[in-house]
């Protein structure tokens, strides 16, 4: 043990050594000026010389706890500045406990009539400062301890009864214990949760990492430092936990024992079993999800990969669109069917697949349209008002290039022939059976000598 600090059951109120208030000023959360007061004790401790003869030394109040049960690990306020805690319930089961936060006695008239436990006699040393001190905090009204109570709150919180204000027997105190954490990176200081195991060279163990330590319940042996005591609107003792060691460990989910109901079911065989093979049943589902979910994921990457491989070879735009032969007349457009490709030899129409959007499909990458041909011999076919030139042998990018303007001719009534010396037969509609089932405003007569099946 330090030469100051003392387990909490050797605190002697007549030791404490009462400050004299001390005036600060800050702005809180909105800016706003405020002003509030720190009182602080000190303590004199009793220590041994060199020469082993008791000598007096006075310090912070500093005490030892015995064993507590932390609830759910340390706990972190998100904020300006952060704060970091932990909640500990005091189990009255145990009897060190008990003795440990016992209350004063009351008399009839709810008067303090005699010691409680050291909690109660540090918080009444508190007390007694603030009351000597009640002007200059505000509170010169008050004329006794026990009108002061309600205004320097208690450290640890009894549950009671909201209707009659008594506390609720059988139920734990309990409270929020501070943390102390200063610096930042490899310079940063914090309280040390030491595990109850001694290095082989006989020295304690390092710290546990705070991260660890979050959502678990532990079993602490804590030193507490009595800080001071801060009034400001309210009144209040502020204390942290300086040091603890760890002697237990647990997932704070873990925290309820149902060991002894386990035991009494697995007596039962058909119950057992049956939820064995639940189980495996339930594995054999997770396994098979997991595989398919790791198949899509393949899937995914593959086409992202594919598509990223596109895209950083083309820095943008759209792909290239291959021109589609037509034939035009009198500005009439009725719907067409889109290119697609018969994969015969002579078709010179070639299917081009949407792209995925956000993606732009890179020139090297797309289909090329086959080299011109050279026009053969074309025939005149004189109409009144205008001629209509169409070649014997259908070339796509000759009829791009020489079609007249007015309506256009679906693709499906096309056909193409790079062979002049055997005629193609076709079942499609012919140019004659088409014209004739066009909408013309003006019906002309045609003089032809002569007109190739298409």
């Amino acid at each position: 043990m330090s030469a100051l600090q003392i387990s909490i059951f050797e605190f002697d109120p007549a030791r404490v050594i009462r400050q004299t208030p001390e005036k600060k000023e800050a702005k809180d959360e909105n800016g706003n000026a405020i002003t509030y007061y720190n009182t602080k004790i000190l303590y004199r401790y009793t220590i041994k010389d060199d020469k082993g003869n008791p000598v007096d030394a006075v310090g912070d109040l500093y005490t030892e706890f015995p064993k507590i049960t932390v609830k759910t690990g340390i706990i972190t306020k998100k904020g300006k500045y952060e704060k970091h805690s932990v909640f500990v319930e005091f189990n009255l089961r145990d009897e060190k406990i008990r003795d440990l936060v016992k209350p004063a006695p009351r008399d009839a008239n709810q008067n303090v009539c005699g010691r409680g436990g050291p909690i109660d006699d540090i918080y009444r040393s508190f007390l007694s400062l603030f009351f000597d001190n009640r002007a200059t905090f505000g509170q010169g009204k008050l004329n006794n301890l026990g009108a002061a109570e309600g205004a320097v709150d208690y450290p640890i919180y009894w549950p009671t009864d909201k209707t009659t204000n008594q506390v609720i027997q059988g139920k734990n105190p309990s409270k929020f214990f501070q943390l102390f954490c200063w610096g930042v990176g490899p310079n940063v200081r914090r309280t040390p949760f030491i595990p109850a195991i001694l290095k082989p060279d006989g020295k304690p163990s390092d710290p546990l990492d705070w991260d660890k330590l979050r959502n678990m319940e532990i079993d602490i042996t804590p030193v507490i430092h009595w800080k001071q005591l801060y009034s400001a609107k309210s009144s209040s003792i502020q204390s942290e936990i300086s040091s603890c060691i760890v002697s237990r460990i647990v997932p704070a989910s873990a925290a309820i024992d149902q060991t002894a109901t386990i035991k009494s079911m697995v007596s039962d065989e058909t119950l057992t079993t049956a939820l064995r093979e639940q189980i495996e049943a339930l594995e054999r589902m997770s396994i098979a999800v997991k595989k398919e979910s790791v198949d899509n994921l393949a899937d995914s990457l593959q086409k992202i990969s594919l598509n990223n491989k596109g895209a950083s070879n083309n820095s943008g735009g759209t792909a290239p669109q291959l021109p589609i032969p037509s034939f035009n007349i009198n500005g009439n457009n009725p719907p067409s069917s889109p290119p697609t490709s018969n994969g015969g030899q002579n078709s010179h129409v070639i299917e081009i697949q949407p792209q995925q959007q956000g993606y732009t499909l890179p020139q090297s990458q797309l289909p090329q349209q086959p080299p011109p041909q050279t026009p053969q011999p074309q025939q005149q076919y004189v109409q009144q008002g205008y001629s209509l030139q169409q070649p014997q042998t259908y070339n796509p990018q000759f009829a791009q290039q020489q079609q007249p303007q007015g309506y256009t001719l679906p693709q499906q009534y096309l056909t193409q022939n790079t062979s002049p010396q055997q005629p193609i037969v076709s079942n499609e509609p012919t140019l004659t059976s088409f014209l004739a089932q066009a909408p013309i405003q003006q019906q002309p007569t045609f003089q032809i000598s002569s007109l190739p099946t298409l």
